[in-house]
């Protein structure tokens, strides 16, 4: 998916309208997280991709797991209008989206082997 297609289908489906500038904040910082919390823990990560400033950037999260950027960004909006049972349907669809990306990507790509020294 790319950033335009993100930001098309969470104006589609959002309550309230999401100023631009705040919808490319937000899918920079779920990338982040991806990026730093399944990726990187696996072996031969790809480098950071450049930062979310381009409609045509493609992100992440291959199809059919690219629809947690929508369920993100929805309830990043969700949060900011203070709308308490939206937030929590768009939260819960992000992590269920979420947690189906990160089982994939953990059984198709081998882990780090690596052992952190603790020194007692």
């Amino acid at each position: 998916m790319k950033v335009s297609e993100a930001i098309n289908l969470a104006d589609k489906y959002a309550g309230s309208p999401i100023e631009s500038e705040l919808k490319y904040r937000w899918l920079q910082q779920i990338e982040d997280i991806i990026y730093k919390e399944v990726i990187l823990t696996h072996k031969d990560p790809p480098p950071q991709p450049a930062p979310v400033l381009r409609y045509d950037r493609e992100l992440l999260c291959p199809e059919p797991y690219s629809e947690l950027y929508i369920h993100y960004l929805n309830a990043q909006n969700d949060l900011m209008h203070r709308d308490t049972r939206s937030f929590e349907n768009s939260a819960s669809a992000f992590a269920t989206a979420f947690s189906s990306f990160a089982d994939w990507y953990n059984r198709t790509h081998s882990p780090q082997s690596y052992a952190e020294r603790i020194d007692i």
